[in-house]
């Protein structure tokens, strides 16, 4: 028996080769008809097949060997699968007629539902910093390191081990993450795809590589919002291998979304990427707006039920600049730079930031680096950069993953969704803000704060994780309820905490 498949097990099936799978089940059932419904009712089955033969159709002697699972356990299992990837709401989307929108037809033509662009890849700032990451960590343990090759030894080159698979045996677990994170994207041979085909735009997040709110198995459950992102004409762009035209194993998507003015004229806006992040994707999708957008004017608003990325209107000028209307009128910056899929000294250039580098690659920054209400949802690497401040207030920021190490004067993260400050800086020469947000405990806060620490008006509750020494302030909070003066010693805190411990 097999066991049932976990969610980051699916690969993705593809409709297009929905058919050859059919004739493939229907020939390999041809002795078991009672098992060829069980198979066919669940995408799934067939799924596991597909994996089996590592990315290619099954086999018909894969297909064969699945015929042999026994129908009625096959029938007790379908509540431990995940949910079957031609879903009710997917076959809906798929079946809804190709938009024929002029903003479309200028794009497309009238004929094509898929247009293919080859995609130069570029070295990678992130890979370099990447690299001499790994290398000290690996070169300290006894290793020698071919990064072209992406393999390390410790006994001359009788044994290669594959760098990915080593930081992983050593426990470098936030390593690993950044190494395939520069190392997962496209070597070679990429190409863009962009598409208004049904199918394509329904597995948007289902069955992929990556998951999002409209992935039909997410929790959020938004992946009704698929149907209006066809009928109203957004584009989805894929990033993939020249070798997968049919977008069964792509790296990462944007969907490009449609926005209308009084005049009933329609601008496209690029939302984040999904998937492994490629700024030159992201820039190369703005800038395909960009051109799209030129000669439109006005005030922009969404389109009737498009979901778009907290973006529901804004203005477009004679020089092609967009200001966002909603909330503060502030420019609406570029994709790849508002969610961080970028280096930081292209984050830098973007904000026109002066900034020197050392040899050993370390950026400083000797102004204060000010992003207060920017629309910024991710921060690009900074660990690198040092700067003399950095407020990072009133943005959309949920993470501070990115923050740099030390900072030359006071940090500020208040007024934003954050609920960790994991991730955040370890040294900061001046005060920590981090007001109005929903942080409960202080695990992640910086060790080293010349001035205050500030937490008014958040959700604390604990002061796990601070420096001993150190007061920290915390006004209108769950924790001000134990301490009315909105303020206490962190040594103070944990002594009333043994002694509550004790009673």
């Amino acid at each position: 028996m097999h066991k049932p498949l976990e969610n980051r097990e699916v690969t993705a099936l593809g409709f297009q080769v929905a058919d050859e799978i059919e004739r493939r089940v229907n020939e390999a059932c041809c002795d078991f008809p009672d098992k060829k419904d069980v198979l066919m009712d669940y995408s799934l089955a067939y799924a596991d097949a597909f994996l089996k033969s590592r990315g290619r159709l099954p086999s018909v002697q894969v297909l064969a060997s699945m015929a042999q699972l026994d129908a009625e356990a096959i029938q007790q299992e379908i509540t431990d699968l995940p949910a079957n990837i031609a879903s009710q709401t997917l076959i809906q989307v798929r079946n809804i007629p190709m938009s024929r929108a002029p903003h479309l037809e200028k794009v497309f033509g009238e004929d094509n539902d898929r247009l293919y662009f080859e995609f130069e890849v570029e070295d990678s700032p992130f890979m370099t910093r990447t690299s001499r990451k790994v290398s000290d960590v690996l070169e300290k343990c006894g290793y020698e390191i071919n990064i072209e090759e992406r393999t390390a030894t410790n006994d001359g080159g009788k044994n290669n081990i594959k760098i990915g698979k080593l930081l992983n045996r050593l426990g470098e677990e936030d390593l690993l993450k950044d190494w395939s994170k520069a190392t997962g994207g496209l070597q070679k041979d990429g190409m863009i795809v962009l598409s208004r085909n049904p199918d394509d735009i329904a597995r948007a997040s289902t069955a992929r590589r990556w998951t999002s709110c409209v992935d039909e198995r997410s929790e959020d459950g938004y992946a009704d919002k698929l149907a209006p992102q066809v009928e109203e004409g957004s584009i989805i762009a894929y990033l993939t291998t020249q070798s997968d035209p049919d977008l069964h194993s792509p790296m990462s998507r944007i969907i490009i979304k449609p926005f209308m003015n009084s005049q009933k004229q329609v601008a496209l806006i690029a939302d984040k990427d999904y998937g492994i992040s490629d700024m030159h994707f992201c820039k190369a999708m703005d800038a395909f707006c960009a051109e799209h957008n030129a000669g439109l004017t006005g005030n922009f608003i969404k389109v009737n039920n498009i979901q778009t990325d907290g973006i529901s209107a804004f203005n477009l000028n004679e020089a092609g600049a967009i200001t966002a209307t909603t909330g503060k009128k502030t420019k609406l910056i570029p994709s790849y730079i508002r969610h961080g899929a970028c280096t930081a000294e292209e984050f830098l250039d973007y904000f026109q930031m002066p900034y020197s580098v050392d040899e050993d690659g370390t950026v400083n920054v000797p102004d204060i680096l000010d992003l207060k209400g920017q629309q910024l949802v991710q921060l690009p690497d900074m660990q690198h950069v040092r700067t003399q401040g950095l407020d990072i207030s009133e943005t959309q920021l949920t993470s501070l993953k990115g923050c740099p190490e030390t900072i030359g004067g006071s940090f500020n993260c208040s007024h934003t969704p954050i609920t960790s400050l994991e991730n955040g800086p370890q040294v900061v020469d001046g005060a920590y803000y981090a007001c109005k947000t929903n942080i409960q405990n202080l695990k992640g806060v910086a060790q080293e704060v010349s001035g205050s620490f500030d937490f008014d008006a958040s959700k604390l509750e604990s002061l796990e994780g601070a420096p001993p020494e150190e007061t920290i302030y915390f006004y209108h909070t769950p924790l001000a309820e134990q301490y009315p003066d909105g303020s206490v010693r962190v040594s103070d805190w944990l002594e009333d905490q043994e002694h509550t411990m004790e009673r």
